[in-house]
């Protein structure tokens, strides 16, 4: 049932992240909890939108040249004594 959903409606993996956000933006000031852990919870239940809905259409692929300029980079911070 799923597929066929998904299969009728190609936009589900787009648009139910988008959702989540702009839900989010409304349900958070009711929240009984300080800002920051409203912006923890957010950030937490976007994520998880973002990985079980969208994660079919999301193609993230980092070349190793990339990979090694990153890791130079935080190795460099890293060292850096101020």
């Amino acid at each position: 049932m799923l597929k066929s959903l998904i299969e009728r409606h190609p936009w589900i993996f787009y648009v139910v992240p988008f959702a989540a956000f702009m839900a989010m933006l409304v349900i958070g000031p009711a929240l009984p909890v300080p800002p920051r852990v409203e912006a923890i919870i957010r950030v937490a239940v976007l994520i998880a939108v973002i990985v079980l809905v969208a994660r079919p259409v999301l193609h993230v692929s980092v070349d190793p040249a990339t990979r090694r300029d990153w890791a130079r980079g935080f190795g460099l911070r890293a060292l850096d004594p101020a």
